[in-house]
């Protein structure tokens, strides 16, 4: 790009408040704008910036320090600004300008402030680009070995994926019957309890590999139970379309051991993401380990949702979770 062209981009970005999917302003033409128009709309930026402007900030984190005028602005006044907004109130602003201070000044301090704000500020957008960020600039384990318990399944997703690569455990990953994939996927659910237990059982296998096990001394991959020869035959009705085959409820019931431990899972998530009768009934008739409280937290989760809603009216799925509730009692 050149730099005249990198002009206009950027002006144009400027004015249109910057894009939909993005948290910055034009980076690549920022970057493409000749010394004296960088240092420019570094000061420019920085001008929005205490007007409030997220995304003015969040852009200062690619500011060319190096290279920028001695007077427009200093590098260290850059940075100073930058660090009195990352002590603002919460909110995005504030991350926004955590996420800028960790790039313009990468060290262990202005980590573990984004750590901090994750916690505190725990939105879903905002907490996937810091974790983002966190990987590259190289943060310990220990940080994302924390996000295995927050809050957003985007950020637990890209801290499990910075530990896989870590550890090269993308082969045992990949077989959806073993612990670790199934560990993985109970973490991503979006209740307390399978949360809560897969994050416990990521956090010792992660702990121990740090420490200097092996893969293979965990046993992360996956013992075929003694029905496990009916595996592909159920998989094949779980995803059968229209008209859908009733579900194979006796074979689910008959697997053990970690066939038994995949079965559950695929159960509590169809659960949650189709929302169904379908999967309603043969959650209460095949009895997973933990059935009786994944239907009470899912039951408290719609509740909160229909609350959250913009009438008073109750889902068809609370009433029909509620329904089945007070038949089990």
């Amino acid at each position: 790009m050149s730099p005249e062209d990198a002009a206009v981009r950027f002006a144009k970005s400027l004015a249109a408040g910057g894009a939909r999917d993005e948290l910055t302003y034009d980076i690549d033409a920022f970057k493409s704008l000749r010394e004296e128009e960088q240092a420019e709309a570094t000061q420019d930026l920085l001008a929005r910036a205490q007007g409030g402007d997220t995304r003015a900030v969040e852009t200062l984190g690619f500011a060319p320090l190096p290279t920028l005028s001695q007077d427009v602005p200093t590098r260290d006044k850059l940075i100073e600004e930058v660090s009195s907004f990352a002590e603002g109130p919460l909110g995005a602003f504030r991350a926004a300008s955590r996420r800028a201070l960790l790039r313009l000044e990468p060290s262990d301090e202005n980590i573990q402030s984004l750590r901090q704000d994750m916690i505190e500020y725990p939105a879903q957008v905002s907490s996937v680009y810091s974790t983002l960020l966190l990987k590259e600039m190289g943060a310990s384990l220990e940080v994302h070995i924390t996000n295995l318990r927050h809050p957003g399944d985007l950020t637990r997703h890209h801290s499990q994926a910075a530990l896989v690569e870590h550890f090269g455990l993308e082969k045992v990953k990949e077989n959806r019957f073993s612990r670790f994939r199934i560990l993985i996927a109970l973490n991503l659910l979006q209740l307390p309890s399978p949360l809560k237990e897969g994050a416990e059982g990521l956090e010792s296998i992660f702990r121990t590999l740090a420490e200097g096990a092996s893969p293979e001394s965990l046993n992360l991959g996956h013992a075929p139970g003694t029905y496990a020869d009916t595996l592909p035959g159920i998989i094949d009705i779980l995803n059968a379309g229209e008209p859908r085959p009733p579900l194979p409820i006796e074979e689910m019931k008959r697997l053990d051991g970690q066939d038994a431990e995949w079965i559950r899972l695929v159960l509590f998530g169809r659960l949650l993401w189709e929302k169904s009768t379908r999967f309603l009934q043969a959650l209460i008739e095949v009895k997973p380990r933990d059935w009786r409280i994944i239907l009470e937290e899912e039951l408290q989760m719609e509740t909160e949702r229909c609350a959250q809603g913009s009438d008073d009216d109750e889902s068809d799925w609370l009433l029909e979770l509620r329904a089945a509730i007070a038949e089990l009692d």
